[in-house]
């Protein structure tokens, strides 16, 4: 029964666009890193799931001291940490934890696949662009400063205050909504811009010419400055939110991180920072142009 929730749960993302349009670019930019495989599996693989599986996956992941539990809200402390106790006092055991092989260092720097296309029922193209980066430090805290650095060098780059955004939309090379961000953990790193257009091959030639462009003449400064006090308001903003808190702190554990010290490491990022970054970033070589095309009547 539940194999069968969980196939239709497969075929709804496969049956959405936008979620096939994200990892037809995860697909391209990766030859066999684990993050190109869609995390709910296929309908294939799922059905090959046996009890023994099930158990095997149980002791090696759901075990208390690969646990972390984030409770936000007015609550006491102490009476959290009593019921903790309470319900996994019996369930520490030490039995030993499965090794997994780690397939993700045979990454060649370069993306698997500059351009990946698929058919489905759309009215516009839609397109993610993708940018690889295997310039991935082990210490969470050099990932943190790479995260807020490359964030700034996004908002100078891609957003709606930004040149190249009012260029394409100006030319009608997109519809209005854009979203662009750097994402970066132990294992993998990459930036990506995706919306919708008509001519997503001729939105990608204008993006790699700003950015060479802007290579010629140099970032500004005072875009810096002002992507810099977005993102540090974005950094305050988020802890409007109960949920996004707990979400966040969760995110920064798994990261060996700490959310609290993220402000102050945006506060750290220099000029140079960012002007060193975009020197090693945008790479030709590393892109991948994913396309969902409307199926042709």
């Amino acid at each position: 029964t539940e194999v069968g929730i969980i196939s239709e749960e497969i075929k709804m993302y496969d049956d959405s666009p936008a979620d096939r349009c994200f990892y037809g670019m995860l697909e391209g930019m990766y030859e066999k890193h684990s993050i190109r495989r869609n995390i709910c599996g296929s309908v294939e693989s799922i059905s090959q799931i046996t009890d023994e599986l099930l158990y095997k996956c149980y002791h090696a992941f759901y075990r208390p001291d690969n646990m972390a539990l984030v409770v936000c809200g007015d609550v006491n402390a102490d009476e959290v940490l009593n019921i903790v106790d309470k319900c996994l006092e019996d369930t520490f055991y030490t039995k030993d934890k499965v090794v997994c092989i780690d397939e993700n260092q045979c990454e060649s720097p370069e993306a698997y696949s500059h351009y990946v296309e698929m058919c489905m029922q759309v009215s516009k193209p839609m397109f993610c662009i993708g940018f690889k980066d295997t310039d991935i430090s082990q210490d969470p805290k050099d990932r943190q400063k790479k995260d807020a650095t490359m964030s700034i060098l996004d908002e100078m780059l891609f957003s709606r205050a930004g040149e190249l955004y009012n260029q394409l939309f100006d030319k009608k090379l997109i519809a209005p909504a854009v979203s662009y961000g750097y994402t970066i953990c132990d294992g993998f790193a990459y930036n990506s811009l995706s919306g919708e257009s008509d001519e997503p091959k001729v939105v990608l030639d204008e993006v790699m010419r700003f950015i060479n462009d802007t290579r010629q003449k140099g970032l500004d400064k005072n875009d810096f400055e002002r992507a810099k006090k977005v993102m540090y308001a974005e950094s305050i903003k988020a802890f409007d939110s109960v949920e996004g808190i707990a979400n966040s702190l969760f995110s920064f554990i798994c990261e060996g991180a700490d959310m609290l010290e993220y402000t102050d490491i945006i506060g750290s990022v220099t000029f140079e920072d960012v002007k060193n970054a975009f020197e090693h970033s945008f790479d030709e070589s590393t892109l991948t142009l994913s396309v969902v095309n409307p199926i042709e009547q």
